[in-house]
């Protein structure tokens, strides 16, 4: 199971609950540790889950999927003046 910050969460498609527990704050992080090492069935889930997450959204097929619809979105706005010389 994963404990990460907010900001870390955002950068990911990651369901808050389902797939990773989020905290901010020192005694944050340390509350949810001490949720997960309690309570074996929220570890089972978070880890089953965090892992299928990672399986489908984090393999290089998946990001290189994201990335290509990311440049393809982006390239008619390139000014075809600014490409580097060949």
């Amino acid at each position: 199971p994963v404990i990460a910050s907010p900001r870390a969460v955002s950068a990911l498609n990651a369901q808050v609950g389902e797939e990773v527990l989020v905290a901010e704050a020192p005694a944050e992080f340390a509350q949810a540790l001490l949720r997960l090492l309690k309570d074996e069935a929220l570890r089972q889930k978070l880890g089953a889950n965090g892992y299928a997450y990672v399986k489908r959204d984090l393999r290089w097929p998946a990001v290189a999927d994201q990335l290509e619809a990311i440049y393809t979105e982006l390239a008619p706005l390139q000014d075809p003046g600014s490409r580097p010389a060949k």
